[in-house]
């Protein structure tokens, strides 16, 4: 809970989307090789949400 409170704290955009990257890595890396292997629409959505991420760090 704590690690929630100082990701919705922070005032840096920058530091933000790396919070939200990190936690969101931390996620999908509970996820089993066999179930990326088969369901592809997950592993289009992961990459889409990291591209949009990327952007984001760019503008911010």
């Amino acid at each position: 809970m704590k690690r929630e409170i100082q990701i919705v704290d922070s005032k840096n955009p920058r530091e933000l989307v790396k919070r939200i990257r990190e936690a969101l890595r931390r996620w999908y890396a509970t996820v089993s090789v066999k179930e990326l292997a088969v369901n592809r629409a997950l592993v289009a959505e992961i990459e889409a949400f990291e591209r949009l991420l990327s952007g984001a760090e760019v503008v911010s």
